[in-house]
Order: C-alpha cells, then structure tokens, then sequence
C-alpha cells in the first residue's frame, strides 16, 4: 500500500487561481484488474492533476494510486486498494472485518 507521495506537486494550471484547490475531478474505476483481481463495481474517485503525473484516490477507503499518465495512476491505484484487502482480510477484529466485507463488495479475485 502507498504511503503519501512526498514529491506530488499540484499544477497550479489544474486550478482557476493559486488561491483555490487543485481541479479535482470524479470519475469512477470499475472492471480494471491487477494480478488475478478486479474491481467488481463502480467506485468513486478523485483525479488530481499534477506537474509529475496524476493522483487518484477514493472517499470510501482513502486509498490513493499515483502515476506520471492517467492509466499508471489507475493502475497504482487498483494494485493498492488491493493490498488493503489482503492487509485487512488479515485482521479477526470486528471493526475491520465490517471494512473487509465492504471492500468485497467492490474487489474480486477473478474466477
């Protein structure tokens, strides 16, 4: 799993003026797969266009991917919201086995 990109630099051009946020953009990533895994159904994430590359990350699992081209981050990002699973599914607390079967509901080993 990553941790924070400590060279991810926002483009000031991604946003209207250096006083407001990045340009932030919703998309949904769903059907990408990554060594035998796939994302099962749409899940939401933020886009964040920056000088070195990309920055994706989701509201629901606050698992971020970073890449210097769209895909790279796509992928980045499916491969660490992975690792989170199999991070979680080791756990036998309640608390995060309810995270585990909400994770399920969006990541599936492909058959």
């Amino acid at each position: 799993m990553n941790s924070a990109p400590a060279t991810f630099e926002v483009d000031p051009a991604a946003s209207s003026t250096s006083a407001q946020p990045p340009s932030v953009v919703r998309s949904h990533v769903f059907g990408q797969s990554a060594a035998g895994w796939r994302i099962g159904q749409p899940l939401e994430v933020h886009v964040v266009p920056g000088r070195a590359g990309y920055l994706i990350s989701d509201p629901v699992f606050n698992v971020f991917g970073e890449g210097r081209t769209y895909p790279e981050a796509e992928g980045d990002f499916v491969a660490s919201l992975i690792d989170y699973y199999l991070l979680m599914a080791h756990s036998d607390e309640p608390a995060t086995q309810a995270i585990v079967r909400h994770l399920e509901t969006y990541v599936h080993r492909d058959q």
